[in-house]
């Protein structure tokens, strides 16, 4: 396929009937890039946080949990929280850090969708000076 070099491609996130697969839409990808950020080095240490907004219930999200390597997150691993940090479901504890963080994200910018924060190795030694 050719390509003209004076046009842009541009993907919109794809629509969704009902909000049951649109959140396992959302919970896939959250997974992925989680295994995603563990293969490229963004995962060092229990501090890195990913979060995605519940497509039903846009006071709640889908958080990675505490204890659980980026590298082998599963959809089943994730856990739906509240702003406040009540655990809805999942069976897995939150970062308290992680979530006053996120949900503060969350809270201010109801159009953002996703959060991700990470600790790199090198960012960790760079901080450090």
């Amino acid at each position: 396929m050719a390509v003209n070099p004076n046009s842009f491609v541009v993907r919109t996130p794809p629509t969704f009937d009902d909000p049951g697969t649109e959140r396992r839409h959302r919970l896939e990808r959250l997974a992925g890039a989680a295994r995603l950020f563990a293969r490229f080095g963004f995962s060092e240490g229990l501090l890195g946080h990913m979060t995605v907004r519940d497509p039903e219930h846009h006071d709640q999200f889908w958080a990675t949990p505490m204890g659980v390597s980026f590298r082998k997150l599963r959809v089943s691993d994730l856990v739906r929280v509240d702003h406040r940090g009540e655990l809805l479901e999942g069976r897995h504890p939150v970062h308290p850090v992680g979530l006053l963080l996120h949900s503060a994200v969350h809270r201010a910018r109801p159009e953002v969708v996703a959060v991700c924060h990470a600790h790199s190795q090198h960012g960790k030694a760079v901080s450090s000076l």
